[in-house]
């Protein structure tokens, strides 16, 4: 019995290792997405000034950003007004006619998903992070990746 307990807690050292630097968050990411899970798709609402729409008041944060803790919202842009795009299973992207939700990214600048969801279990994975997340009603799941293409990404 001692070794596999030896060989168990070497496994769990480098996973839990491995899976805090891969989880390691930055000071101020470029730009933050808030990926909302609902049944048989996802909404991307892409935190962000948006010319034309006036700043919210005070601290006001947008309705559909309701669900993120105050804790992630602190590192919002201040005057960011949010932008929403629901991914629908109807929906194309214009560029290659992919189904479903598409994610809009820049190259080389630092993303920031905060996942949550209203009333459904999901799991979010764009195929080209090599990153799955799971995202629970009530529990906020936090990553960050930096494309190294500009682009479309097709999410599962």
């Amino acid at each position: 019995t001692v070794v596999p307990i030896i060989i168990v807690s070497v496994l769990f050292y480098f996973t839990a290792r491995d899976e805090s630097k891969l989880l390691e968050l930055s000071d101020k990411p470029a730009h933050t997405i808030n990926v909302v899970g609902y049944q048989w798709s996802w909404g991307f609402n892409y935190i962000e000034k948006v010319e034309g729409q006036p700043a919210p008041a005070g601290n006001e944060v947008p309705k559909e950003l309701d669900a993120i803790p105050d804790k992630f919202q602190k590192d919002f842009p201040a005057d960011a007004t949010g932008v929403y795009d629901a991914g629908i299973p109807g929906t194309r992207n214009p560029q290659n006619g992919n189904p479903g939700p598409t994610l809009w990214l820049p190259k080389g600048e630092k993303v920031r998903f905060v996942l949550t969801s209203r009333d459904v279990i999901h799991s979010f994975w764009v195929v080209p992070f090599l990153m799955k997340q799971d995202v629970i009603p009530g529990h906020t799941n936090v990553f960050e990746v930096t494309p190294n293409r500009e682009g479309t990404f097709m999410g599962k």
